[in-house]
């Protein structure tokens, strides 16, 4: 899976700014077999994140837990 973002932080309206989303540390495992290893993202509001990758990678169940569809956990 590979992360490809545009940088906003020379923008004065976004550098600095809380981010629109941030995920930290997600971990998930289907049957035993971890699939996604401690993912930690921030995406600043105003920026624009494609997430790309081979069918089977793992984008949707990254996005999934970012906005709401999946239930998470904190241990």
């Amino acid at each position: 899976m590979a992360l490809e973002t545009l940088d906003s932080t020379r923008n004065p309206k976004t550098a600095g700014a809380q981010p629109a989303v941030r995920i930290s540390g997600l971990r998930k495992s289907f049957d035993g077999r971890l699939v996604l290893g401690g993912i930690d993202l921030d995406v600043p509001v105003g920026r624009i994140v494609s997430i790309i990758g081979q069918s089977g990678g793992g984008k949707t169940t990254l996005e999934r837990p970012a906005f709401g569809s999946t239930r998470i956990l904190r241990s």
